[in-house]
């Protein structure tokens, strides 16, 4: 009975400061405005980068790399980034991040080509790793109770407002500008978050003030990098290359000695604890599977938009605003949606209109196919998202200990975005490995039948040393049409298979609500 007091204790809410209190919807507005400039910076470059392989000539795996260095700089350091915060200052930790984001969007403007890029956006991530947790962290020591889960739906409405946001300034920009301007358009929502976070944001952190893993910091950033490798490189050289095989092998020892670490030391990055928690694991790894899943439609669906059906890129980003907009209308619902159904049942039905959305896009990636079934498919993605995402960030919240918010926070959020790295890598590569397989090459030199495959728009590059460019330019839409539809249906099984997990394991319940609650 001691122990279980204790842990009642030790996770019961810390008070808030009345001055805290007094301005917590301000804060809240200054920490979305930060959210938002992190999503809208990932979500402003998947419609760049057709542009971006126009202009730099870089290939489909090029492009993963693109999208995923900022998600494994991000994944790799949320953890770390998170207990800095927790030790030195959460509010310290969110201007830091802020500052570089506004650096280093400032110096894409001069870069030359990809590998420049792959710097600055590994650099990009690790800003987001600093502002991420704060945000959520700085959302619990401002608010409690059903106002946390307000703010928590709030939260994640936004994320969904700064993916509308993101699409819509990049698609605007790439109007006008080339490819890099895509990355300016950060500066002046990094500079409000500054000016704002400045003024109105209160500081807090750890009064434990304990020690950072920065041995587990390292295993998780090393970790990372060799699982993606292998999965993004696969297509390419195949599962029996030796780099291939290597990385795997590397994968699984580093991520061994990670646990073994997080077990041994006294000061672990993770908590292996936290995931004896139902609420905490179950949570955590159902948003990854989700996000797994929708990863995998933002990398190609903008795309798909530009090269199967010939949108401009303000087009293609207008044509994906209807997703956010819906996620942001309804966010703020999932709250009452718990009341009604209870959290198992809210996040099931919210995944499965997710899968729903996703097949029903499925069987429309061809280039003579209409485009609204692709509106249909948005609003049940943009319904299921705050329908599963919230209610299960929520309860991860709840279960971890008040002085732990922001390692606690940063752990979920590394779970999470490892499923989105994941998505990007496992999904794209599936789309690559189809696309190669049915682009159609005969008759191009080897030269061009490598660039054929490197990507669509590299295939589009070579059409004109075809006997019949038109046709050529149309199987090679119907193969990416193709390896897009395989590749969504990928993704709803994996995104099933989150479905079972909550259906069957489900979330331990507090013991101040009703055991349907849970």
């Amino acid at each position: 009975m001691a122990d279980q007091s204790s842990v009642k204790e030790s996770n019961a809410p810390l008070p808030i400061p009345p001055e805290v209190h007094a301005k917590r919807w301000w804060i809240l507005l200054v920490l979305c405005t930060n959210l938002i400039l992190v999503v809208a910076a990932n979500a402003g470059l998947v419609v760049g980068l057709p542009s971006i392989a126009r202009q730099l000539g870089a290939s489909q795996t090029q492009l993963q790399w693109l999208v995923d260095v900022f998600i494994m700089a991000f994944a790799g350091s949320l953890m770390p980034m998170g207990a800095v915060g927790d030790r030195f200052g959460r509010k310290r930790a969110l201007l830091i991040g802020l500052a570089i984001y506004a650096i280093t969007s400032l110096a894409a403007q001069f870069a030359t080509g990809v590998e420049h890029l792959f710097v600055i956006r590994g650099l990009m991530g690790v800003a987001a790793g600093l502002v991420m947790p704060a945000t959520l962290s700085l959302i619990t020591t401002a608010f409690v109770g059903r106002e946390r889960n307000l703010a928590v739906a709030i939260w994640s409405g936004c994320a969904g407002a700064g993916a509308g946001i993101g699409l819509l300034m990049s698609g605007s920009l790439l109007l006008y500008f080339d490819w890099n301007s895509i990355f300016l358009a950060n500066v002046p929502i990094a500079l409000v978050g500054l000016g704002l976070g400045s003024i109105l944001l209160v500081e807090s952190k750890d009064p434990e003030s304990r020690a950072i893993d920065w041995i587990g910091s390292v295993l998780v950033v090393l970790a990372l990098w060799s699982t993606l490798f292998g999965i993004i490189e696969l297509p390419i050289y195949g599962f029996f290359n030796p780099a291939i095989m290597g990385s795997g092998v590397i994968a699984l020892v580093l991520w061994g000695l990670f646990v073994l670490r997080s077990r041994h030391t006294s000061t672990p990055l993770v908590e292996v604890e936290w995931f004896r928690d139902r609420r905490f694991s179950v949570g955590s790894f159902s948003i990854a599977l989700m996000f797994f899943a929708l990863m995998g439609w933002f990398f190609l669906s903008t795309q798909l938009f530009q090269y199967v059906f010939g949108m401009t890129p303000f087009e293609a980003a207008f044509a994906g605003i209807t997703l956010s907009i819906v996620q942001v209308v309804f966010a703020q619902f999932s709250a009452r949606w718990v009341d009604l159904f209870g959290t198992r049942i809210a996040v099931m039905m919210g995944m499965i209109l997710v899968v729903f959305g996703l097949t029903t896009a499925s069987f429309f990636t061809t280039p003579e196919a209409p485009f609204w079934p692709f509106i249909v498919a948005q609003i049940f993605i943009g319904l299921g998202l705050p329908w599963a995402s919230s209610p299960a960030t929520s309860v991860v919240l709840e279960s971890l200990p008040p002085s732990r918010i922001g390692a606690g926070s940063a752990v979920n959020g590394t779970v999470r975005e490892i499923g989105a790295a994941l998505g990007v890598a496992v999904i794209g590569s599936i789309a690559t490995s189809v696309y190669r397989a049915q682009v159609p090459v005969g008759g191009l030199s080897p030269e061009a039948t490598a660039l054929a495959k490197t990507s669509l728009a590299g295939a589009l590059s070579v059409a004109d040393q075809t006997p019949n460019a038109q046709a050529f330019i149309h199987a090679a839409r119907l193969a990416f049409g193709e390896s897009f539809r395989i590749s969504l249906l990928a993704g709803s099984c994996i995104l099933c298979i989150a479905i079972v997990m909550v259906l069957t394991i489900g979330f331990t319940p507090r013991e101040d609500v009703s055991p349907e609650d849970g």
